[in-house]
């Protein structure tokens, strides 16, 4: 590891140490996303980045199954083009393995949390907390004093993981409480209200 890190600081990217006992390694390490030795990297592996026109695919084809589920509302590609600057997207070597929204609401001071999704290839890597918690610096960046989500399957989660509390349909801001009203799909609102951080603290967002 001394070593990798070395090469790392006189300019190599990443360094990959693979166990020589495991047959087959290399090949492994090399045709997977997540591989199966250590990584040394000197650049950012991971990262939240904003969602661009060429993800709107890649977005639609990662909630698919939670749509199929009814885990998550539908969403059409016109309707994700048309709030694209709301999606965020997170990724391992460039390959997109989660994403989330952040619809804003300034008249209320608040934001919903949406479309949060990780892929099962990468559930349990705290992931989704990332989101979560990037979504609230967001949110705080913008002068939001709070955040909602909606779910109907998937609320003690963002109750045990992200610090939410169950509220009512009353709490959603008027003009999504209309469009809450006419979904019928009868989601748990889950509330968050928002503390202000040190700039130190904040630090910790990445674009």
């Amino acid at each position: 590891a001394v070593h990798a890190a070395a090469a790392c600081k006189a300019g190599v990217p990443r360094v990959h140490i693979i166990n020589g006992r495991v047959d087959e390694g290399l090949l492994a390490e090399v045709f997977s996303n997540e591989g199966i030795g250590t990584l040394i990297y000197a650049n950012e592996y991971q990262q939240i980045r904003r969602a661009m026109k060429k993800d709107v695919r890649n977005i639609l084809m990662l909630i698919k199954s939670s749509v199929d589920t009814e885990e998550l509302v539908k969403r059409t590609r016109a309707t994700i083009e048309r709030q694209l600057n709301d999606y965020y997207i997170f990724e391992i070597d460039k390959n997109p393995v989660a994403c989330v929204a952040l619809h804003t609401f300034p008249e209320s001071r608040q934001g919903e949390l949406a479309c949060l999704y990780v892929a099962p290839s990468h559930e349990n890597q705290g992931i989704g907390r990332k989101l979560i918690g990037f979504v609230e610096d967001k949110a705080r960046d913008l002068g939001l004093e709070g955040i909602f989500t909606l779910s109907t399957q998937t609320f003690t989660y963002f109750q045990s993981k992200g610090g939410f509390s169950e509220g009512t349909p009353g709490d959603l801001p008027p003009g999504r409480r209309e469009k809450y009203d006419l979904s019928g799909r009868n989601s748990k609102v889950l509330l968050k209200k928002l503390t202000k951080t040190t700039p130190s603290e904040n630090a910790r967002s990445v674009e």
